[in-house]
């Protein structure tokens, strides 16, 4: 194999990467900003569904926590379907433990001052769900369920979208950023 052909994780990526945009670019034909939204969500889920380990399953709706508390609908549920019990299924959204929701996404077309604000408010609210502590010495641990902003253009800066504090991690037209504040003891 020569040295051209050689696979590199970086190239892997890369290739993935380029191909997301590629479906993105398609959407933005679309005239009803609502489909479009829609249509967003659902390549990005099919995205993840082909690259996320099977232990993992991806889907919108909500989350509910052991106090009967429930998220707003989210439209990306990154969820640990190995030990998760579905406990509401409809055609287009589920309802999901809080403890088996390990990352929230919310997909915008053009992120906007008002998208970030109202990504980062709904993005805090799941974050306030109640979640079982995982009892692993020197623990116990509690598993923040991560939060991301999803954008194929904003005209946003980077950093504006990563300043907020329960924002984890922002993916903004080829550019992302990422806390690290997912794990307290």
């Amino acid at each position: 194999m020569s040295q051209a052909n050689t696979p590199s994780r970086a190239g892997i990526f890369l290739e993935a990467s380029k191909k997301l945009r590629q479906d993105f670019e398609r959407v933005k034909n679309l005239p009803h900003h609502g489909e479009k939204g829609r249509e967003a969500e659902n390549i990005l889920k099919i995205f993840l569904k082909e690259h996320l380990p099977k232990r993992f399953d991806v889907a919108s709706g909500f989350i509910l926590d052991q106090s009967d508390q429930v998220s707003n609908q989210t439209d990306v549920i990154v969820y640990d379907a190995s030990s998760c019990p579905l406990l509401e299924t409809y055609e287009d959204n589920l309802i999901i433990p809080s403890d088996n929701a390990a990352v929230v996404i919310e997909v915008k077309s053009n992120l906007t001052a008002a998208d970030i604000k109202d990504a980062a408010d709904k993005i805090a609210q799941i974050k306030s769900l109640k979640k079982s502590a995982i009892d692993l010495p020197p623990g116990p641990w509690n598993i923040n369920t991560i939060g991301i902003v999803f954008a194929f253009k904003s005209t946003l800066s980077i950093e504006t979208v990563g300043s907020h504090a329960d924002i984890d991690c922002s993916y903004t037209g080829g550019k992302g950023i990422c806390s690290d504040t997912n794990v307290s003891s």
